[in-house]
């Protein structure tokens, strides 16, 4: 992955065995993060608990420092501010089956949500895993 550009969706809303509140995205709506990331060979030296060790850890460069937030019915796409720098791993063996792990993460600068909405990504990190 080092030295790539890839096209991310982030997919957020309630899903089964969820441990959010109970009345948290019951609405059933989503929300769809677009956001670009280049995965580089910078070494992070942030320590993250969720990346496993900070030994391999790598940082993540969200383009142009913004995520997309898809539109809705009620309202148009709209770009939400990020810190520009996150970070990434591959866990190897960490996955389904022995399968290796891409873990990552983004920070938000501001709370996420549609007007009206019961699903609210707050601020601060997000994690992702695939």
């Amino acid at each position: 992955l080092e030295g790539t550009r890839w096209k991310v969706v982030l997919n957020i809303g309630r899903e089964k065995g969820t441990w959010m509140p109970e009345t948290w995205g019951v609405s059933g709506e989503r929300l769809l993060m677009n956001l670009e990331l280049d995965f580089t060979d910078e070494q992070l030296y942030d320590r993250e608990e969720f990346l496993s060790s900070v030994g391999g850890a790598k940082v993540l460069k969200v383009v142009n420092r913004e995520v997309m937030l898809g539109p809705t019915l009620k309202e148009n796409s709209r770009a939400v501010a990020v810190k520009g720098l996150g970070g990434w791993r591959v866990a190897p063996g960490e996955g389904p089956c022995g399968t290796d792990l891409l873990r990552f993460y983004i920070e938000l600068e501001e709370e996420v949500s549609h007007k009206g909405s019961d699903v609210v990504c707050p601020s601060g990190r997000v994690y992702g895993t695939c």
